[in-house]
């Protein structure tokens, strides 16, 4: 069966901060919480809801690629051609990481770095980091500067065009898959102590 593409970017990290000592790595874990897919019919102008209620996972784990399996099942599309696919995603983030720089390896941990949330500003938060393991989770909160909030909420929405229409419809066999990339989606800011989300993970989206 015909593989079908998008590629979508999360636009919405935090940017890479004016420090000195900082360097990128990847996250062993990178924690989402995804409220609502939908896929839009180009022939009957309709977003349809492939899932919706929050589902909360880790992007760098095998089991994303399974997530629409059951969460955005398309069997009960109306039928037509599907461009465009919608994802609303909570602002509140979580991350796992350690790595070496400089002969010396750095955790995140379970605190929040003001120095860093100040500079940034507008809502964000950082984990804090330092030399001293194991890694453990650190949560990060994206600044509202670079996101658009969805009204009233702390949820944001991405809308990606898929590189491949997909036909759909009624009683179609095809699934929608997720794949995630979130190599180098961070930085570790050594000398201030904080670790933060700082690039866009690449997600993949296809139908088989």
């Amino acid at each position: 069966m015909k593989r079908l593409f998008v590629s979508v970017f999360l636009v919405c990290m935090v940017s890479s901060m004016a420090w000195a000592d900082t360097f990128t790595a990847t996250p062993t874990e990178f924690i989402v919480t995804i409220n609502k897919v939908e896929f839009y019919n180009s022939t009957t102008g309709v977003w349809e809801v492939a899932g919706q209620g929050d589902y909360t996972f880790d992007i760098t784990s095998v089991q994303p690629g399974q997530l629409c399996g059951g969460y955005g099942s398309p069997e009960g599309f109306s039928p037509g051609t599907y461009t465009q696919m919608r994802v609303t995603v909570s602002r509140t983030m979580q991350i796992t990481a350690s790595a070496s720089h400089g002969g010396t390896i750095y955790y995140t941990l379970t605190g929040t770095d003001a120095v860093v949330n100040a500079a940034i500003g507008n809502g964000a938060q950082v984990a804090d980091a330092d030399a001293t393991g194991p890694a453990v989770r650190g949560t990060n909160i994206l600044p509202t500067d670079v996101i658009t909030l969805a009204a009233d909420t702390d949820y944001f929405i991405v809308t990606e065009n898929l590189s491949s229409p997909a036909e759909l419809g009624p009683g179609t066999q095809k699934r929608a898959r997720i794949d995630f990339d979130a190599t180098d989606v961070i930085t570790f800011n050594h000398a201030q102590g904080a670790c933060y989300i700082s690039a866009q993970p690449n997600i993949t989206v296809g139908f088989y």
